[in-house]
């Protein structure tokens, strides 16, 4: 099971690697005004978290 310390060091560790230029990869092939669409579907009965940094349309 996840806990916030590995959590943490997982984000952390994702972070460093893009720093300090940013996500390079990213940067130069997404424009800055791209917006994605995605269908999640649950296999089991579960917890959604996060759902307030998404917009439901």
């Amino acid at each position: 099971m996840l806990n916030s310390a590995l959590v943490d060091e997982v984000v952390s560790a994702a972070l460093r690697e893009d720093a300090p230029w940013g996500d390079v990869t990213s940067h130069f092939l997404i424009p800055a005004d791209a917006t994605a669409l995605a269908t999640l579907t649950a296999r089991e009965p579960g917890v959604f978290a996060g759902a307030g940094r998404l917009r439901v349309s």
